[in-house]
């Protein structure tokens, strides 16, 4: 991006906005050519010449003190994120040595911050970069954008499935709104950041790839996105209206943590509020004996009949590294499309990262094993455990180090006129993500 062009087109875009009615300023001739305020109205505001202020519009913000800045913002009515963006606009025109540019975001969110995500239980919470990349998310947050994490472009991004995936104008009801929020969004950080090439990348592809978004980037709008509301439609549940907060993390520049909550008694807290509405149960925890929840989101009111029994089968090794045989034990009677099958692991083994189309319900019978999300931290499995994973959420699930596992796996098949597989798989889980669970 040209940081003069940037400038020249953020003064020329908001000195379009204000009418010299709004400036306080009289209106002289009939027949303006001129939208907004002309350069020379602009000028008596701040009280500077006419050729200083025709310098700054041409993109020269070098030198200018914060004091005629102050005063130009006052000029242009600008807003807060509308000042601060000027100001990063003018601290970029001085040419500053690369060892003092703004540190990079961290490429990957620190342990203490996953255990954070994980330790809110009752309210979607997820983070983001400043590209909005979703870096990690807690179980409700990846239930509850499990539209946008069907995308099997890595790491899940935002602005990408805003703009360039169809499915975003039915999770966003005000799409719109959406739109101009991250268009914005992108600008703001663009000019906080111009260096980072990630970055320019995101936009470059956007502005190649969507209309839409090219309309709303030359506008030059940029916004705050600190706390707010959005309506957003789930595949599940329907209709969700949810307040949002963002928080920043001044340790890690970039990262952005936002939690959803809903208004008490109203029926998206209702949602919220119940374990398995979104498609998502909450973190496994060890039961009693007694508390048999197999599957409760597939079987209950299913006719079951049982598959004779067969020879076990091997997992084939592009799925799943080392040892794992599995059995098919159960089919719901039609209508329904359940399948249950009984998987046993090797210590050590586990599945490669994969997903299901209507998702998958895992529930431990013994041994110690271990499961996690894209995105998510590795959890511990313990007999009892019931997991279920989201239409579409990549994940992958195995025996701990050192312990036997069996699980029963129960999911629904394709059903008539369902595109695509049944079960996608990815690459296979290195050692480094085959890891700890979190306390």
């Amino acid at each position: 991006m040209d940081h003069r062009n940037e400038i020249r087109e953020f003064l020329t875009t908001r000195r379009a906005t204000i009418t010299p009615e709004q400036a306080g300023l009289p209106a002289y001739g009939g027949n303006r050519r001129v939208k907004g305020l002309r350069r020379e109205e602009v000028c008596l505001l701040p009280g500077v010449s006419i050729d200083y202020y025709v310098r700054m519009e041409r993109g020269n913000l070098a030198g200018v003190s914060d004091s005629v800045l102050e005063a130009l913002a006052r000029a242009l009515q600008l807003d807060d994120a509308e000042h601060d963006h000027l100001f990063d606009l003018a601290r970029k025109s001085v040419a500053v040595p690369p060892a003092r540019r703004r540190p990079a975001a961290p490429k990957q969110v620190r342990q203490p911050i996953l255990q954070m995500l994980e330790a809110i239980p009752d309210a979607p919470a997820w983070l983001r970069n400043a590209r909005h990349d979703l870096l990690a998310a807690n179980r409700m947050a990846r239930a509850l954008y499990a539209p946008m994490l069907a995308d099997p472009h890595q790491p899940p991004n935002t602005a990408r499935f805003v703009y360039l995936d169809p499915a975003a104008k039915t999770f966003f009801p005000d799409w719109d709104r959406a739109s101009d929020d991250i268009a914005a969004m992108l600008r703001s950080e663009a000019g906080k950041n111009p260096y980072d090439k990630a970055l320019t990348d995101l936009i470059g592809e956007l502005s190649t790839r969507s209309e839409d978004f090219r309309q709303r980037w030359a506008a030059h709008n940029v916004r705050f996105h600190r706390t707010g509301f959005k309506r957003l439609h789930h595949p599940i549940v329907g209709d969700l209206e949810l307040n949002f907060e963002a928080m920043e993390f001044p340790s890690d520049p970039g990262l952005t943590l936002l939690v959803y909550t809903a208004a008490a008694g109203a029926p998206s807290a209702r949602c919220l509020e119940a374990p398995g509405q979104l498609g998502e149960h909450p973190r496994p925890t060890q039961r009693t004996p007694g508390e048999r929840r197999i599957g409760r989101r597939f079987t209950e009111g299913i006719e079951m009949h049982l598959i004779p029994k067969t020879p076990s089968t091997k997992g084939p090794g592009g799925m799943f590294t080392g040892d794992v045989h599995f059995d098919v034990i159960a089919a719901g009677v039609a209508p329904s499309r359940l399948r249950v099958n009984i998987v046993r692991f090797a210590p050590g083994a586990r599945t490669a990262w994969h997903r299901h189309a209507n998702g998958q319900t895992l529930h431990v019978t013994d041994g110690q094993g271990l499961v996690q999300a894209r995105g998510g931290a590795v959890v511990e499995m313990r007999p009892g455990d019931t997991v279920y994973t989201p239409p579409g959420e990549w994940h992958w699930h195995g025996a701990a180090p050192e312990h036997f596992m069996s699980h029963l796996a129960m999911w629904e098949s394709l059903a008539d006129g369902q595109d695509g597989p049944e079960t996608e798989w990815g690459e296979h889980v290195s050692d480094g993500e085959y890891g700890t669970p979190q306390p």
